[in-house]
């Protein structure tokens, strides 16, 4: 047996596993992996086809096929984990669609985010002292009851815009709740405390109308919200 040969075969398995070490810092690529699985591969075969029974060369090939054993199995975990968000990104994007779809039925008269979290905040503000801050449940049973003080609202627009804010409270579940239970806490004293001043309750209104909204057509419904709502309060006032 040739002590040359086996130097040469060492010398090449040592550079393939020192390229497989660098792996624990910069991970492989799918192909960087292939191709040293191949250059592993077609090592065994030379060493085979020399006859070289050498306990040095088969301790470097049984550690760089456990190394390559271990990035395979971290890169098919990597790959079923981008699979599932990939699906699960799929699913939400498509669920977005759906909502997109609804609001568009009604000619843009709101933007399904921005909008939940107000309108919940607008409808909740004239009953927070007697829910003290309640649970989302509770919250949406007030909702429930107070869209009846609306039922003789005069415009088709709020009239959809109530049905799909219905919609979108049972598809979104609650969401920031905490955020619309802190707001109303925070500004409680003040909506209260002016709410027999006109003047006072228009620019509070009109200052919570502004949140979130950056252009003119979100300007423009937040105006016509204020309008709404200012007449809806009125009413319960009298």
């Amino acid at each position: 047996m040739s002590e040359e040969k086996i130097d040469d075969v060492l010398k090449v398995l040592r550079s393939l596993r020192s390229r497989a070490d660098d792996w624990k810092t910069t991970p492989p690529t799918t192909t960087q992996l292939d191709n040293m699985i191949g250059d592993v591969e077609r090592c065994e075969e030379l060493v085979e086809a020399m006859v070289l029974d050498n306990k040095s060369i088969r301790k470097e090939l049984v550690e760089l096929r456990y190394q390559l054993h271990l990035e395979s199995v971290r890169q098919e975990k990597l790959s079923s984990k981008l699979t599932d968000e990939i699906h699960k990104r799929m699913a939400l994007t498509e669920e977005v669609a759906i909502l997109k779809a609804e609001a568009n039925k009604t000619e843009g008269i709101l933007r399904l985010y921005d909008l939940t979290v107000m309108f919940n905040y607008y409808f909740t503000m004239p009953v927070i002292k007697s829910l003290e801050y309640g649970s989302w449940s509770e919250l949406v049973e007030k909702y429930k009851a107070l869209r009846a003080d609306m039922e003789d609202a005069d415009t088709v627009a709020a009239k959809e815009l109530r049905d799909l804010q219905s919609k979108i409270n049972l598809r979104l579940g609650g969401v920031d709740v905490d955020n619309i239970v802190n707001i109303s806490s925070t500004r409680h004293d003040i909506a209260h405390s002016d709410l027999c001043s006109a003047a006072k309750q228009e620019k509070f209104l009109n200052d919570i109308a502004s949140f979130r909204f950056g252009d003119a057509e979100h300007q423009a419904l937040a105006s016509a919200m204020v309008t709404l709502l200012q007449t809806v309060s009125r009413r319960r006032m009298s």
